[in-house]
């Protein structure tokens, strides 16, 4: 795969496009507690293929989840609550990343565009049907399913999570401490299963790494806009925005 595109852009400018993806996605997740895989993938798919895209995401996905669970604790009652979703999560996503190679770059550009479409819409909607203790179990199991699949595929992890969180009804400090080890599960398992399959090389390695730079400023920056601005109203027009994208995703590829 070539850093540099189809519309021929110079090493310099995709750099400059890239470390701005990251430093927007760095605010979102900053800002929402969750979406700067969706920020910057998207964003990217403008300037690179979707593959790429997903590569690059790997450590700053790792890097910025670690720091925000270091920083609220309780990974292990986390674990102990949630181990059928992270066991089914792992097999999945490590099953279907091996598949990664061998599917066309047009349907993991549509599935990435479904993806978002609906993360979108699920976080749109006010209500969320309520998943009850009794069915917690299956439920696991389904999500890590769903999780996995599309993770591998597409380096998504977010979408079926948060629909899965937010159906347990859990308030907002519980949930980014429930989610953030998943989305740090996810990137691990993707840097071990890209990296494995030759996808994730030592050069996008480099790169990706040099990227948590802008991505933890933007989180910064956006932990600070958290306190200003009304964060009903910008997840609002985040979501709109994601939608947009994800819809020209989907029409696109669909066109090509």
């Amino acid at each position: 795969m070539n850093l540099v595109t189809a519309s021929q852009l110079s090493t310099e400018a995709f750099i400059a496009i890239t470390t701005l993806a990251y430093f927007i996605g760095g605010a979102v997740k900053g800002t929402l507690g969750v979406g700067m895989p969706i920020t910057v993938v998207t964003t990217m798919t403008f300037v690179t293929d979707a593959r790429t895209a997903i590569v690059l995401v790997i450590f700053p996905i790792i890097m910025t989840n670690l720091w925000q669970i270091l920083r609220s604790g309780n990974i292990t009652s986390v674990i102990s609550q949630y181990w059928r979703l992270a066991a089914s999560m792992t097999f999945f996503l490590l099953a279907s990343s091996a598949l990664a190679l061998s599917v066309p770059l047009q349907l993991i550009t549509i599935l990435l565009g479904i993806a978002v479409v609906i993360f979108a819409v699920i976080n749109l909607l006010t209500q969320i049907p309520f998943i009850p203790d009794r069915l917690d179990p299956a439920a696991q199991l389904g999500t890590g399913f769903i999780t996995g699949v599309l993770g591998g595929l597409t380096g998504l992890t977010v979408v079926p999570l948060v629909a899965y969180f937010s159906a347990r009804d859990l308030d907002r400090e519980a949930f980014i401490t429930a989610t953030c080890p998943f989305f740090l599960l996810g990137g691990f398992l993707l840097m071990f299963s890209y990296s494995r399959n030759g996808l994730f090389t030592h050069e996008y390695a480099l790169l990706s790494l040099a990227l948590v730079i802008p991505a933890t400023i933007g989180f910064l920056l956006g932990e600070n806009i958290r306190q200003v601005i009304s964060r009903s109203r910008f997840r609002k027009f985040v979501l709109v925005l994601f939608m947009a994208t994800g819809l020209n995703l989907i029409a696109g590829s669909i066109e090509y």
